[in-house]
């Protein structure tokens, strides 16, 4: 009798082979578990040094950056505007990043008004990008493409800066989106923290507003406005245009010349003065959402700007501590080894001016306390013992191999250069980088976060269920302990 065969070859074949090759990838699975990560002994690292490049101050001021590369038949121009969301007036919160967003929306160009839709028409029959926006800092506008549209490229970028229209349909429209996501932000705790740990932090500053504005600011913005607040911050004097890609620099030049020699000087907003934070204690600021399953939780106080001379050793500390991966201690205590997140991180905003220290995560209601004293805890003992030397060396390891991804493009190339200029620092900075950072040692790291991060005076901003948080709050026993229950 014969037995039952697939392919004419008997099935009990079939079974026999299956479980040899069942037991042939058992083994083979045993023998290539993944080993640790071990970071290497030493660290060798070479310097990322930027094309060579020259720089020109036309003679109304503006500031250019040349950088040929000719390996590729493509550039990048970027330009930025040395003032940003700090200098909004007051009572007009959100205004220049408002008005920096709608200078692509309709611009005089070659003689003739373009609406948004003919500059974006424009722009794409060429394969090109051209974009807008502001941050706390400065105003940045840049396009790319291919460079034998070069010309085209330049002349919309000088024309959204020095010719913008501001059709009054455009303004009315990005309004009505502005508010709208302002609006959408109350529904999402995250964004509510970041808002209200700004506001309760900074209070009147500039530091405290969010860069687009907040409902009462954006609902009396009219064209006028806008108008009048981009006369008074778009001028040569106070920009730098840097030019990266397939060109030749004398042509370059004479070009640049053509498209922004006619732009007005004008008188630079003052400089923004550094914010007087003085917490004292720890302080809590509760905001109310009741049928919250969550607490999401914002901790944190004054930080320091880029030019702080402890700045690598911070960059490496913050990559330590608070990174936000999961090779971070905070990610690996709070949420692999207690799973009471989905995720924790943080770090320093090291602008012109100093910003905040911030550690930002979320976790269900009954463990509001238990985050918040983890948090604490976590700084308390970094502070007394450091890193470990297998922390210290995967984190210089990361920055300094990961460095060099910022240099991959034209436009990243501009934006290094710009940099410097904008922060002040000199052209040795970007060599010297991954140099730096290899130097850094455990006492470095240790004294970075002793002297700058102050568990005892943080504010602590909580959204969720304030009676519940409340009591867990108290529960904890921080000395010097504040807690106020407010609406935003």
């Amino acid at each position: 009798m014969r037995i039952a065969s697939l392919n004419n070859r008997p099935i009990w074949c079939l079974s026999v082979a299956i479980l040899l090759l069942g037991s042939i990838f058992t083994a083979a699975l045993a023998a290539d578990v993944v080993p640790p990560y071990k970071p290497t002994d030493s660290l060798k690292v070479t310097p990322v040094n930027l094309p060579q490049y020259t720089s020109k101050t036309l003679p109304n001021g503006l500031t250019v950056y040349l950088v040929e590369q000719h390996k590729l038949p493509t550039i990048a121009f970027r330009l930025c505007i040395k003032s940003g969301s700090l200098n909004d007036p007051a009572g007009q919160a959100g205004i220049t990043n408002f008005a920096a967003n709608i200078t692509r929306d309709g611009a005089t160009f070659r003689g003739k008004d373009l609406t948004a839709t003919q500059i974006s028409t424009l722009i794409d029959s060429v394969g090109g990008s051209l974009n807008a926006g502001a941050n706390l800092s400065w105003i940045y506008a840049s396009s790319e493409g291919l460079s034998r549209h070069s010309d085209l490229l330049l002349e919309l970028l000088g024309a959204v800066l020095q010719r913008p229209t501001f059709p009054e349909a455009e303004v009315q429209r990005v309004k009505f989106q502005t508010l709208s996501q302002i609006m959408a932000r109350r529904d999402q705790p995250d964004e509510m923290g970041r808002a209200l740990f700004r506001k309760e932090l900074y209070g009147d500053h500039p530091l405290g507003n969010m860069t687009e504005g907040d409902s009462a600011s954006v609902s009396e913005f009219t064209r006028a406005k806008v108008v009048e607040m981009w006369s008074k911050i778009s001028m040569p004097n106070n920009s730098v245009l840097a030019v990266v890609g397939d060109f030749d620099k004398s042509a370059m030049l004479k070009k640049i010349s053509e498209v922004f020699g006619d732009w007005k000087k004008g008188t630079p907003p003052p400089q923004v003065p550094e914010a007087n934070v003085n917490l004292k204690g720890f302080q809590v600021r509760l905001l109310e959402q009741p049928e919250a399953v969550q607490s999401n939780i914002r901790m944190g106080h004054q930080g320091v700007n880029r030019n702080d001379p402890r700045y690598y050793a911070i960059t490496v500390m913050e990559t330590i501590l608070m990174a936000g991966d999961f090779d971070c201690r905070m990610m690996k205590e709070i949420r692999s080894k207690r799973g009471m997140t989905y995720g924790i991180g943080g770090g320093f905003r090291m602008d012109k001016l100093a910003g905040p220290m911030g550690i930002s995560t979320s976790t269900k209601v009954e463990s509001t306390g238990e985050m918040v004293k983890a948090v604490l805890d976590i700084i308390k003992d970094f502070q007394k013992d450091g890193p470990t030397d297998a922390e210290l060396q995967q984190a210089k390891m990361f920055l300094t191999g990961s460095y060099p991804l910022g240099f991959e493009t034209p436009d990243d190339i501009a934006s290094q250069i710009l940099g410097l200029d904008l922060m002040g620092l000199p052209a040795k900075t970007i060599p010297e980088y991954r140099m730096q950072i290899a130097k850094i040692n455990k006492s470095d790291v240790k004294n970075a976060a002793i002297d700058l991060m102050h568990p005892d005076n943080m504010l602590c901003i909580i959204v969720g269920n304030n009676e519940k948080s409340k009591q867990q709050i108290n529960m904890l026993g921080i000395p010097n302990t504040k807690i106020e229950q407010v609406k935003f």
